[in-house]
């Protein structure tokens, strides 16, 4: 059973569709990541979801009750956000137990379970430090310890890690997945991070100019993507434009509109003449000193290794394709040793059919709806 349901849910301010006519779900117990670019509309919806922006048609459903109406406060609802919130003038403790004044809460109860949240989020022994006092790492821990603290029905995450270094974040991303599996809280978590989906959740709705394109597992999103937005903003892929043309031994072909010939695979049946996109992900590409390939593969071309990135495990080669593409390509590396290839060197460029998802071009289809 979904225990949160956003069913057709459009916001318009001042004329502007924020959201278009979203959907999406959210199983109990899992969390689902609303990603895409800034503006896509992701915290619109989640600030809907929240209760502090109200839909301009459509349904919110939680735990099967409607609540498209219901104020913030009586959602229940834990929430963090991009910028952590936290109140200057107040401890570690305070700022935790802030919800629970609100719902005058007994003094021993507040603290037993300010302790305990803190404990969770391994915050234990910094109760009267004030949030100048603490680590941008650290600030984001007593922002999720002052949303569980009230034992919310739902837990919503506004892009929590954007603040944070690298490092720091991949941590946090671990912590996260622990705290929320621990609680077997229903969380929605808002990302323009497409790894960071990848790697928090559950299922992930991709949204693009306020419209969910794509509902799936991470898995699908990644391997089966059904919109050519999709294809693009998730992974790091090459795109090459073009026009599908006959299928052959359940293989699509297509020629780009630089005149490359290619062989691919589509999820969706895509009829010949059909503006559509090549997507060939940076690893699944072979580079190889030009005449010394072995490869069988339907798609070779030549190319020239115009840029090397050297990228600790791996080494990206930024290759010209043909007379006017361009391709990267990368490889798994043991160390800087295994680099084999030069800067301007003549190669040959290949990958498997079915390492080539052909998908209808989305940007042409709005274009002409536009």
């Amino acid at each position: 059973m979904n225990w949160l349901e956003v069913k057709n849910v459009s916001k318009q301010f001042s004329g502007h569709l924020a959201v278009d006519n979203a959907s999406f779900s959210a199983k109990e117990g899992d969390i689902i990541c609303l990603v895409g670019p800034s503006g896509c509309g992701k915290t619109t919806a989640l600030r809907m979801i929240a209760g502090f922006e109200t839909p301009t048609s459509g349904e919110i459903w939680l735990g099967g009750k409607e609540v498209s109406a219901l104020p913030a406060h009586k959602r229940n609802i834990g929430i963090t956000f991009q910028n952590y919130a936290l109140f200057p003038h107040m401890t570690v403790e305070a700022n935790v137990a802030f919800g629970l004044r609100m719902r005058k809460i007994g003094q021993a109860d507040s603290r037993a379970r300010v302790a305990a949240a803190l404990a969770m989020v391994r915050l234990g022994g910094l109760e009267k430090r004030f949030p100048n006092q603490l680590s941008g790492g650290q600030q984001q821990r007593v922002a999720l310890a002052r949303a569980i603290v009230i034992e919310p029905v739902m837990l919503l995450l506004d892009e929590p890690l954007s603040n944070l270094d690298a490092k720091l974040r991949e941590e946090m991303r671990v912590e996260i997945k622990e705290i929320q599996s621990r609680l077997k809280i229903t969380t929605v978590f808002v990302t323009h991070d497409q790894e960071e989906a990848l790697t928090i959740a559950d299922r992930i709705a991709v949204m693009h100019a306020g419209r969910v394109v794509q509902e799936d597992s991470p898995v699908g999103v990644f391997e089966k993507p059904q919109h050519s937005f999709v294809a693009g903003f998730i992974g790091q892929s090459n795109l090459l434009r073009g026009t599908v043309g006959a299928e052959t031994d359940g293989r699509v072909t297509m020629r780009t509109d630089t005149g490359l010939e290619l062989r691919g695979r589509a999820i969706k049946p895509v009829p010949p003449g059909t503006p559509a996109i090549a997507v060939i992900r940076h690893p699944r590409i072979q580079v190889d000193r030009k005449g010394t390939s072995e490869t069988t593969l339907a798609n070779l071309f030549p190319g020239r290794v115009e840029l090397i990135n050297y990228l600790g495990d791996a080494v990206q080669y930024v290759c010209a394709l043909g007379k006017t593409d361009r391709i990267i390509a990368t490889a798994a590396i043991a160390n800087a040793d295994e680099i084999a290839l030069a800067a301007g060197e003549d190669v040959q460029i290949s990958w498997a059919p079915g390492d080539c998802l052909i998908v209808e071009d989305a940007s042409m289809i709005e274009n002409d709806a536009g």
